[in-house]
C-alpha cells in the first residue's frame, strides 16, 4: 500500500521517461491524491477490526450511563461518584462516535446527552426522578440509534 488515510497526499510515481538524446530514464513524477485504506483513524472506522467483530452499539450504552450513573448516586449518596459513572460512559461514546462517524457527529449527540442530563433534573420535579431519568435515557438512546448505530451497524 503506498499510502495511509483518504487524506490527500503528495506521492512519488516512477515512470518510464525520454531523456534529452532518447535514451530511456526513469523519472519521479509527485502526483496529489486521495486514497483509502484500512491502516488508520481517518478512514473507515470498521476496517481497523477484523471481518466479523461487531462494532458495540452505543444508544444501549449511553442509556445505561444515564440510569447507571443516577443509580449508583442514589445508592451511595455520592453524586459526584454517580457523576464519574455517567463521564465514562459518556466519553466512551463520544470517541466512538467520533471514530465513527466524525466530530461534528459526535458533538451533535454529546450535546443531546448533557442536554438530556439537564432536562432530566427538571422533568424530576414533574414526574419523580426515575421516571424522568427513564424516559431521558430512552430519548438518547433513539438519538444515538438513529443518527450514529443504525448506519454502521447496518452497513
Amino acid at each position: 500500500m503506498i499510502a495511509e488515510c483518504d487524506q490527500q497526499r503528495s506521492l512519488a510515481k516512477l515512470r518510464k521517461g525520454s531523456g534529452e538524446h532518447g535514451e530511456d530514464l526513469l523519472c519521479i513524477e509527485w502526483l496529489w491524491v486521495s486514497h483509502r485504506c484500512s491502516l488508520c483513524d481517518l478512514c473507515e472506522p470498521t476496517s481497523r477490526y477484523a471481518a466479523g467483530v461487531r462494532l458495540t452499539p452505543t444508544a444501549p450504552v449511553a442509556a445505561a450511563s444515564l440510569i447507571v450513573g443516577y443509580a449508583v448516586a442514589v445508592s451511595t449518596g455520592s453524586r459526584p461518584l454517580g457523576g464519574v459513572v455517567l463521564a465514562i460512559g459518556g466519553l466512551w461514546c463520544i470517541q466512538a462516535w467520533r471514530r465513527r462517524h466524525g466530530v461534528r457527529t459526535a458533538a451533535i449527540l454529546a450535546c443531546v446527552g448533557l442536554g438530556a442530563f439537564a432536562v432530566s433534573h427538571v422533568l424530576a420535579l414533574a414526574i419523580g426522578a426515575w421516571p424522568s431519568v427513564l424516559l431521558v435515557s430512552a430519548i438518547v438512546a433513539a438519538v444515538a440509534w438513529t443518527q450514529a448505530d443504525a448506519r454502521v451497524l447496518s452497513a
